[in-house]
């Protein structure tokens, strides 16, 4: 994504409390996490080995959700890098998924 993309898609949630979740795999680990720059908040989570990169990402999101419905903001833009996970969100059905559905519908 160019830089004037990112800009621009940042602009149109100029409003919103903005969260970045990423998640990772690598010889040490499997992990994720979430930030709220504006709150000066974040979280990371270990998960176990044998998780994927999807999973990782996929965690990172619904733990930024469930933080959100703990907070007192109305609007928030939950920001990835993961392509795979968000197209995932596209055929989703939510009574098949325990990671990210029950926090999907309590928002």
């Amino acid at each position: 994504m160019s830089k004037l993309k990112y800009y621009e898609i940042i602009q149109q949630f100029s409003q919103d409390t903005h969260i970045y979740t990423d998640g990772a795999k690598s010889k040490v680990g499997v992990g994720c996490a979430f930030i709220i720059p504006e709150m000066q908040y974040s979280e990371r989570f270990a998960l176990p080995k044998e998780a994927s990169v999807f999973m990782a990402e996929a965690t990172a999101i619904r733990k930024a959700m469930e933080t959100i419905l703990g907070m007192d903001r109305d609007n928030c833009a939950i920001f990835s890098d993961s392509k795979s996970v968000l197209r995932s969100f596209q055929d989703f059905n939510f009574s098949s998924s325990l990671l990210i559905g029950d926090a999907i519908v309590r928002l």
